[in-house]
């Protein structure tokens, strides 16, 4: 009989941006979003592991994380190097014609 191996329940990454650890969760909508391998109550995507991978979706008010799903942060909001659209500058206003 083989001795029982445990894995880790989600493969880390390391974010391109700021090299911090990050797991992907597969969302129901079929995109894969970056989230920060520990869970927190303060998060807004409930996962759950299936089949060594996780799986998830962002809570509303329509779908609410069930007893068996964990609540995490997605990475965006923790990364401290995340690309931010650069901020156009304030219009200057047109000179009077008269």
């Amino acid at each position: 009989m083989r001795p029982q191996t445990r894995r880790p329940p989600a493969r880390l990454h390391e974010c391109r941006l700021c090299q911090e650890p990050i797991v992907f969760a597969r969302l129901d909508t079929g995109t894969a979003m970056p989230l920060s391998p520990m869970p927190d109550a303060r998060g807004n995507v409930a996962v759950h592991l299936a089949g060594g991978n996780l799986h998830g979706f962002i809570i509303s008010r329509d779908r609410l994380p069930g007893p068996l799903d964990q609540r995490m942060v997605p990475h965006y909001a923790t990364c401290e190097k995340q690309r931010t659209t650069p901020t156009k500058p304030a219009r200057q206003p047109d000179e009077p014609l008269f």
